[in-house]
């Protein structure tokens, strides 16, 4: 029979102690926190950043296994009237320590089922572009990696009536 010594025991268990406080805590997190109390501000924070209307019609889940993350369900960017983009699920993983700091930045940003929708109107605008009157621009993001699935692009010119749509794409 093999002993283990007492210091590596007592290692052993502690450390089995703080894995389980943690398990407990993630637990707590999710089962007390409402996340869909933060929807609001997340909707004001993106519109104000990007000078579009952002609304979250789905659910706001946050999550902190494994690592802290935010998960966005049934995406809407508009502008001028127009849809710009649909996402159906958008997860965006934070860097615990940048929060520390009052900054934000993202590990990674996985989005599914994404449908960018691009106009020309007739006196040549696009949708995308902001009015002038919207001073805000959209902060520079500290983004490591982003993934896509399920992406389709659609253009329509409206003064030539042409357009065209691509589907199926995805991308790293």
């Amino acid at each position: 029979m093999v002993r283990i010594p007492k210091a590596l025991k007592i290692f052993l268990f502690a450390l089995g102690g703080l894995v389980g406080i943690l398990l407990l805590a993630a637990l707590a997190v999710m089962l007390l926190v409402d996340s869909d109390a933060y929807k609001s501000r997340a909707e004001a924070a993106a519109s104000d950043a990007s000078g579009m209307n952002v609304t979250v019609e789905g659910r706001l889940r946050i999550g902190v296994v494994p690592g802290l993350h935010v998960t966005l369900e049934n995406v809407r960017i508009r502008n001028r009237g127009t849809e710009i983009a649909f996402v159906k699920e958008a997860d965006l993983a934070i860097e615990l320590l940048s929060l520390l700091q009052q900054e934000l930045r993202y590990g990674s940003v996985v989005l599914n089922g994404v449908r960018i929708s691009i106009e020309r109107d007739r006196d040549g605008t696009y949708n995308y572009e902001k009015l002038p009157e919207v001073k805000e621009t959209f902060p520079a993001l500290d983004l490591r990696e982003m993934t896509f699935a399920d992406l389709i692009v659609a253009y329509a010119d409206k003064a030539s009536g042409s357009g065209f749509e691509s589907s199926g794409c995805s991308g790293e």
